[in-house]
């Protein structure tokens, strides 16, 4: 061999580099007494088009906890409440509150720190304008954070400081798009609020200071992904052309092509998660389809687009073998079995009724009703009040003026794939659905509806 050395180089290059391809863990390492929940958990969102959450679990040795997540490149994630900047290879140290809830990192020589105390910032600021929701008072303040966040990017750019924290240029980036996400989701509060705003003015101060130069990262952002929803579907309002790609190509934030993929997916998931009384599934479905056939998905993301798809190929359909997947009991505990299908089966029209005993809006709800009955858009519906609690006394204690034993049940079993999965009802109660002999008319009847026809 005539270059050993120069061998022995390339060989060692070729294995640090294939060593940074791998999976590597981060560790959060943190101490707690009498710390209020077993499993305290970091997660991240599972892909690129559900905000659903994948987590990973800590495991416990007396009061010190330990979280382990593999990544190959700098992600933000969160620990609880707390978002955090994981690094392969890294190690991050704190305590957590005796209530769980509150992370403290050990030590100020730390960029996580930073990201926390601008997020406390942040709050702050909210707060300010939770309390005057003007929208000049917002204007204000949309422009003290803006200036904020400027000059926290300016300070982790200089060299001294990127040695100081150890912050490389994709953990800048980062850092960057999680600032700029958090900002872009202040500017869309008015409107998630329900407050006073113009939009013209909100959507300039989007145009003039939002820019999405890494959307991996930016999607890797709660804020970030609230702020796509909510605002393209704002755009959508204002805009006569309800063609995705026309949207997509008039705004520069949604022509990248992970953006289009997340945002298009919303899109479709908030037609069948609103109220769907008024839904075409047929032609719904047919876009749905192309937008599938327009761009490239993974396995997982192609799964969760067939799940989709089911929600709509279920409208007008019979619901009642997936609802039997769902064991019923009544007072006594008893399950009722076969005679389930009554509930639904030749009943006429039916409201389905998901709530819980720690639900604030359900419990001042079924307080107001005087009866189990209405009359809706010249239709006549019984109403089934099905509980989702998982302590039974709670769910027993509350029984009273419009919950009687013919028409008010407990989940007590799950068997298969059931209505109660399939629908994701946990996730949001209370959760109405109109029913006809057993065919789903809709399957998000929306509240604001209901309280008006009870005047609640």
């Amino acid at each position: 061999m005539k270059y050993p050395f120069q061998s022995l180089v390339i060989f060692f290059a070729l294995v640090i580099f294939q060593y940074s391809l791998m999976a590597q863990d981060f560790n959060i390492v943190f101490t707690s007494k009498g710390l209020a929940f077993k499993n305290p958990s970091a997660w991240k969102f599972s892909d690129q088009l559900t905000d659903d959450w994948q987590s990973f679990f800590c495991s416990q040795r007396d009061d010190v906890y330990k979280c382990v997540v593999k990544i190959k490149k700098p992600e933000i994630i969160s620990l609880l409440n707390t978002q955090l900047l994981a690094a392969p290879g890294k190690t991050i140290h704190g305590t957590l509150n005796s209530t769980g809830d509150i992370f403290k990192i050990s030590g100020s020589n730390n960029v996580n720190q930073l990201i926390i105390n601008f997020e406390n910032h942040l709050q702050e600021t909210s707060i300010q304008y939770y309390r005057n929701p003007t929208f000049d008072e917002f204007l204000v303040l949309a422009d003290s954070l803006g200036k904020y966040i400027n000059r926290t990017l300016k300070f982790i750019s200089q060299t001294k400081i990127k040695i100081r924290y150890g912050i490389s240029n994709d953990m800048k980036s980062a850092i960057t798009q999680l600032f700029i996400a958090a900002l872009a989701d202040f500017y869309v509060l008015p409107i998630n609020i329900k407050a006073d705003y113009q939009f013209d003015k909100i959507a300039e101060l989007v145009k003039r200071n939002i820019k999405i130069t890494n959307p991996g990262y930016w999607l890797q952002v709660q804020a970030g992904r609230v702020f796509l929803r909510v605002f393209f579907n704002e755009e959508l309002k204002t805009s006569t052309n309800t063609d995705l790609n026309s949207l997509f190509n008039k705004e520069p934030l949604f022509r990248d092509t992970l953006i289009k993929k997340y945002t298009g997916y919303q899109y479709f998931f908030n037609l069948i998660n609103g109220d769907t009384g008024s839904v075409n599934a047929g032609v719904i479905l047919k876009k749905l389809n192309e937008f599938e056939n327009e761009y490239s998905f993974s396995d997982t993301e192609k799964t969760t687009i067939e799940t989709l798809k089911a929600k709509f190929n279920l409208l007008n359909k019979n619901i009642l073998p997936l609802f039997n997947k769902e064991q019923l009991s009544n007072y006594s505990g008893t399950i009722i079995g076969e005679g389930q299908d009554t509930l639904l089966q030749n009943q006429g029209k039916v409201i389905l009724y998901y709530w819980a005993s720690w639900c604030e809006p359900c419990l001042a709800t079924i307080n107001k009703l005087n009866s189990d009955e209405i009359d809706y858009m010249g239709n006549h519906y019984k109403i089934v009040f099905i509980s989702i609690d998982d302590n039974k006394k709670r769910w027993f204690a509350v029984h009273k003026k419009v919950l009687k034993p013919s028409n008010s049940f407990i989940i007590s079993k799950i068997t298969g794939d059931p209505f109660y999965y399939f629908f994701k009802i946990w996730q949001e109660v209370p959760r109405l659905f109109l029913i006809d002999n057993c065919i789903l008319i809709n399957q998000n009847f929306a509240r604001e509806e209901f309280y008006k026809i009870f005047k609640l």
